[in-house]
């Protein structure tokens, strides 16, 4: 039996949050700002990540991969869109790792003293 690691990477040691490079929807519905990570006054805080299913068509094919997601956290704290900034190459890995992103839930953040939408990087790690 293989064993398999998937690693979902978000600030600090395991956890990373980059800036996302200003990709913005055209709305969101309301007044509150939408702002890159670098931008807002207070960050976003993570409260709870989902770990995506390894794709079966990938274990079968041996493929590992990286991919790098651009997540918008609404003022709620929930994932309200999410991106592929960077493939791993592999569809389903990828596809795996949006179902995967659009779960996560955060603290929201604030720009200028006042609830932002604000724009994170995820990074999912899926390694046999």
């Amino acid at each position: 039996m293989r064993k398999i690691r998937i690693a979902c990477v978000f600030s600090c040691a395991l956890i990373v949050v980059t800036v996302c490079d200003g990709e913005k929807p055209s709305g969101n519905g309301n007044e509150a700002p939408i702002v890159d990570y670098d931008e807002a006054d207070v960050k976003p805080i993570v409260l709870k990540k989902d770990t995506p299913e390894y794709p079966r068509d990938a274990q079968e094919n041996g493929w590992s991969g990286t991919v790098f997601i651009n997540a918008l956290v609404g003022t709620d704290g929930l994932v309200e869109e999410a991106r592929v900034r960077e493939s791993s190459g592999y569809e389903s890995l990828d596809n795996a790792a949006l179902e995967s992103a659009l779960l996560w839930q955060f603290v929201p953040g604030e720009h200028r003293g006042r609830p932002a939408w604000v724009w994170v990087k995820i990074t999912f790690t899926f390694e046999l």
